[in-house]
C-alpha cells in the first residue's frame, strides 16, 4: 500500500484526511493515524495514513468499514463521507496495483520459469531474450483450499457460528468469535447519534449508521453532533428542536437542553 502511494497523505483524498485529523487535534494520538513510510517508492509520501488505526478492520469494504470511534465522533457528516471516500480511493488504488508486474526476484535459475527459457542472473530471471522477466506483486497458489472461519462473512452453523459480518472485532452486533451481541448500543448516523435499549445492527445499517455496543450517545459526544433542546426566546415563546448555536444565532435566547416544558 505504502510502496504505491494508496495511503499519501499529500494528493487528493489522502490529503483531506490528514488534514481533518490534525485541525481536530486526533494526531498525535495512541494509535498514530499519521506515521512515517515504513516502505517507500517515487510514489510515496513521507508521511502515510496508518489504515489499522483509522479503521478496526481494513479488509472490510468502504462502504461498512468501521471507523476508530475517536475519529468517527470527531466528524461531522461531510467528514465522514470524505473518510468513506478515502477507503474507497485506497480501493481502487490497491486493485488497480496488486497484479501489476515487477521484476521476478530469484536465487537460481530454480526460481524462473525454466520451461520458458529463464535464467537467474544476479538474483533477477532474465527471459532467453536476455530481458528481465517479470512477475505480480502477489502470487495466488492455486493448489491451497480456503477452510470456514470465523471473519470470512460466511456463517457456519456447523462451526457453532450465530453471525459472521466479515471481520474479527466485537462491539459491531457480531463478537469476535462469531456470537450474537446484545444489550444497550449507541447507533451514529448521518443525522445524528440513536441510543438503543437493545442494539440492532440490521436497524442501525438501514440508517446508514455505525453501531457501537456498551456505548451510549453521550459517551460518543453525540457522535459528533450538536445537541438538540428547546430555545426560549425573549418573549417566552419556544422553538425546538433546534442547537445551542442557533438559539443564539436565530433569537439570542436561552437554550434548554431537555427541551421547553409543555
Amino acid at each position: 500500500m505504502q510502496i504505491w502511494g494508496c495511503v499519501n497523505t499529500t494528493t487528493g483524498w489522502g490529503a483531506q484526511v490528514k488534514n481533518f485529523l490534525v485541525s481536530h487535534g486526533l494526531d498525535p494520538h495512541t494509535p498514530d493515524y499519521l506515521v512515517n513510510a515504513t516502505y517507500a517508492s517515487s510514489l510515496t509520501s513521507a508521511q502515510v495514513i496508518d489504515l489499522h488505526a483509522l479503521v478496526v478492520d481494513p479488509s472490510v469494504p468502504a462502504a461498512s468499514a468501521q471507523f476508530d470511534a475517536a475519529v468517527w465522533a470527531a466528524a461531522n457528516a461531510s467528514e465522514r463521507l470524505m473518510l468513506r471516500n478515502f477507503l474507497s480511493s485506497v480501493d481502487q488504488c490497491y486493485n488497480a496495483h496488486y497484479q501489476s508486474e515487477s521484476v521476478c526476484q530469484c536465487g537460481t535459475t530454480a526460481d524462473c520459469d525454466a520451461g520458458a527459457g529463464e535464467r537467474c542472473e544476479n538474483n533477477q530471471c532474465l527471459q532467453s531474450s536476455g530481458t528481465l522477466a517479470t512477475c505480480p506483486f502477489i502470487r495466488f497458489d492455486a493448489t491451497i483450499e480456503p477452510h470456514p472461519c470465523c471473519g470470512d462473512k460466511v456463517l457456519e452453523k456447523a462451526a457453532n457460528e450465530q453471525c459472521d459480518d466479515g471481520n474479527l472485532v466485537g462491539g459491531d452486533g457480531c463478537s469476535a468469535d462469531c456470537k450474537l451481541e446484545k444489550g444497550p448500543a449507541a447507533c451514529c448516523t448521518p443525522g445524528g447519534c440513536i441510543d438503543m435499549k437493545e442494539g440492532n445492527a440490521k436497524e442501525c445499517s438501514a440508517r446508514s449508521g455505525n453501531l457501537f455496543y456498551g456505548k451510549t450517545c453521550a459517551e460518543l459526544d453525540q457522535c459528533g453532533h450538536s445537541t438538540q433542546g428547546g430555545c426560549l426566546d425573549g418573549a417566552g415563546s419556544c422553538h425546538q428542536p433546534m442547537t445551542a448555536a442557533q438559539c443564539e444565532r436565530d433569537f439570542k435566547g436561552r437554550f434548554l437542553e431537555a427541551g421547553c416544558k409543555r
